[in-house]
């Protein structure tokens, strides 16, 4: 929240007469800065996929965490740590309906616990380098493409530049 959307706004408008059409329309809207092995695992779960698969996804990694509690009959969960996630092998994966994704997340997980002082303070530590290296760095990871890593960069590594751009366009 210490992040000034007026100042963001004005710094694309400046840069994109499109954007500062729309930016009219935008009030309140505003980049979350997502924990970083949150954002890779959920971003992961979204290649090649559906709405209501990748939330079924992701909701299944989420169970893996501590349990928070219910509201209204849905139970709610803290997102797993490193530590956690790697408990599940990926045949469990497979049978929650992960596909291929599921040797993609177990070897992130795998690449991660290798990094020296840890994945969670590796990934953090994104946010200090600049986009060309932070995407790099992502793209180093099973199962996270250019576009994967951009999401991921625009959305918790404080890339508030990052453009991801999908196959499509």
């Amino acid at each position: 929240m210490g992040i000034c959307l007026s100042d963001l706004w004005d710094e694309f408008s400046a840069s994109d007469s499109r954007f500062a059409e729309l930016a009219q329309h935008l009030s309140g809207a505003r980049v979350l800065r997502q924990d970083p092995l949150e954002c890779l695992m959920q971003f992961i779960c979204s290649s090649n996929n559906n709405i209501k698969r990748i939330t079924q996804m992701v909701d299944f990694v989420s169970s893996l965490g501590n349990y928070l509690g219910e509201v209204e009959g849905v139970g709610f969960y803290e997102f797993p740590s490193l530590d956690q996630l790697s408990k599940v092998s990926e045949e469990q994966l497979r049978k929650a309906g992960f596909g291929y994704r599921a040797k993609y997340i177990r070897g992130t997980i795998e690449v991660l616990q290798s990094k020296p002082g840890g994945g969670v303070e590796w990934l953090t530590s994104l946010r200090k380098s600049d986009l060309e290296s932070a995407i790099e760095a992502l793209t180093s990871l099973p199962g996270v493409g250019p576009k994967v890593a951009a999401c991921i960069a625009v959305f918790s590594l404080d890339q508030h530049h990052a453009v991801p751009v999908d196959t499509h366009v």
